[in-house]
């Protein structure tokens, strides 16, 4: 829905501009070049990578927030079922990162994603185990910093998200 309100905003600029400052030229005279095809789709354009830079920092955001759920676990009652939540939400919010983010940032999705995935081993030894161990949680934070690392070289390709 954000997309189409963006695409019509974005259309509706433009052909304001084309009509509204034309003077008593043509829309053809106007400061911004006659309105074609060409320029309605630039815009289109244009405001999907807008939104989808938009929904792509959002679900960088969510997963930060998840991977700090990951360092913040307390040994004891219901942290099995915390560390396999933050683990559920992570590879979730990764899907909805890798649809936003297209062509880019491919290789340090890539790399984010087999970190993350070692991090889903440990979650399931410690779901298998029933329990926080000492080891488990040496083995979830080996894990854990691996999948840290990697969320800073995308952190770094995509300055403009402020993470």
């Amino acid at each position: 829905m954000t997309r189409v309100l963006t695409f019509i905003v974005a259309v509706a600029a433009t052909l304001l501009l084309a009509v509204g400052c034309g003077g008593e030229g043509s829309a053809d005279e106007t400061v911004g070049g006659p309105t074609t095809v060409e320029t309605v789709a630039t815009a289109e354009s244009e405001s999907a990578t807008v939104a989808d830079d938009s929904a792509l920092c959002e679900s960088l955001r969510s997963i930060e927030a998840s991977l700090g759920g990951l360092t913040d676990v307390q040994t004891g009652e219901g942290a099995v079922e915390e560390l396999r939540q933050s683990a559920d939400e992570i590879e979730t919010e990764l899907d909805g990162a890798r649809e936003a983010a297209g062509d880019e940032l491919g290789d340090e999705l890539d790399s984010f994603e087999t970190a993350v995935a070692a991090v889903r081993d440990e979650v399931d030894a410690i779901v298998d185990a029933g329990q926080v161990t000492r080891d488990s949680l040496v083995d979830l934070g080996t894990a854990v910093v691996s999948a840290s690392t990697a969320f800073a070289a995308i952190r770094d390709a995509k300055p403009d998200c402020g993470l």
